[in-house]
């Protein structure tokens, strides 16, 4: 008999079953995104897209830690977007939009017109499905360094992890990823 959970994490609140329990993470369909239908919008003219895929208006999922981020870019740099799938189309801001309530598969599309997945979760995240899917896309991902993402994004393999609720790690690994065309490229092909 085994306990099956979801990360490491869990399985380190449990030290009397050490022996008996398995990480095991959730999954993603291998067939990749829909190629079909592009999704409408369309990134800023000369800017890279941070996209913040999923249930965005959560706080537990961290947009406030994103946009904090992004305002400590901002006043460095303007040559970036941050795009979250926020269901009001009116969200916006000078360097980030919504793309508005998108179905799962418009989702997917979305991710062809990103350079890099954000994951700010500021919570311990079970598992982080868009982070998997992201990968599965071929793109970056900058995730909080907690929960299942911890297992799931390889820190300077397929993304960077940066300190939970941090917002100036945040920044900085964006910073990263945006100045280095060939780390995106290498990560995401990882």
């Amino acid at each position: 008999k085994r306990i099956v959970v979801y990360n490491s994490q869990l399985r380190a609140t449990l030290p009397a079953y050490r022996d008996k329990t398995v990480v095991m993470p959730g999954g993603v369909a291998p067939e990749g995104p829909p190629t079909t239908r592009v999704t409408p919008w369309s990134a800023p003219p000369g800017k890279k897209v941070i996209l913040m895929p999923g249930r965005v208006e959560d706080p537990a999922k961290g947009l406030g830690l994103l946009l904090e981020a992004g305002a400590r870019l901002f006043a460095r740099r303007q040559d970036f977007h941050i795009l979250a799938t926020h269901f009001d189309p009116m969200w916006q801001g000078p360097f980030y939009s919504s793309s508005g309530w998108l179905s799962h598969e418009e989702t997917l599309r979305l991710y062809a017109k990103a350079d890099v997945c954000a994951v700010p979760s500021v919570w311990q995240e079970p598992f982080g499905l868009v982070a998997v899917e992201a990968m599965m896309a071929g793109i970056p991902v900058c995730a909080a360094d907690c929960g299942g993402l911890h297992d799931s994004v390889l820190s300077d393999r397929t993304g960077l992890l940066f300190k939970r609720g941090d917002a100036a790690d945040l920044a900085r690994c964006l910073e990263r990823l945006l100045d280095d065309d060939g780390l995106r490229t290498r990560m995401g092909a990882a």
